[in-house]
């Protein structure tokens, strides 16, 4: 009897901890309604959560009240560590999301088209004035220009330091 009453208390435990597991779970999920662009991946995922922890509560409910309950201990760790599990899962996933928003908001795309001038190869910028080139890539991507001087060019700019 002594023995079937430390059972009831580790499952006890182990039942609470799997709840507040699971809460904690879902506290930290919450964020993922706002991040997701569908919302119904975040509800789904909250739900599933919350039925976990309805699950459990019946499980504690039952084990407290009258104490007739046929509690397998296993079932219960196994549930625990589900429970953690699931606690990691949701906060590397908001970190992941977290650091892609970042690595997203670093990126710069030039699109469409660039309207350049045919002779001296400014762009027309935004307000309808002409910039140079490099100026314009620079304020628009993360590109860094370094000059050169191609063979062709070098040839006439420079013909007699090359044969």
């Amino acid at each position: 009897m002594i023995w079937a009453g430390k059972v009831m208390e580790i499952s006890l435990l182990v039942i609470g901890l799997s709840i507040s597991m699971q809460i904690i779970a879902a506290w930290i999920a919450i964020p993922l309604l706002s991040i997701y662009k569908k919302y119904v991946l975040g509800v789904l995922l909250l739900v599933m959560i919350f039925m976990q922890t309805f699950r459990r509560l019946i499980s504690f409910y039952r084990a407290i009240s009258g104490g007739h309950i046929k509690t397998d201990i296993y079932a219960e760790i196994a549930a625990l560590v589900v429970s953690i599990i699931l606690v990691l899962g949701v906060k590397y996933t908001l970190k992941l999301i977290k650091e892609l928003t970042e690595a997203l908001d670093n990126i710069k795309i030039l699109k469409g088209l660039l309207p350049i001038c045919a002779s001296c190869k400014k762009i027309r910028d935004e307000k309808g004035g002409w910039v140079q080139m490099e100026k314009y890539i620079t304020q628009h991507s993360e590109a860094v220009f370094s000059h050169g001087v191609c063979d062709e060019c070098a040839k006439i700019l420079y013909p007699s330091f090359i044969k």
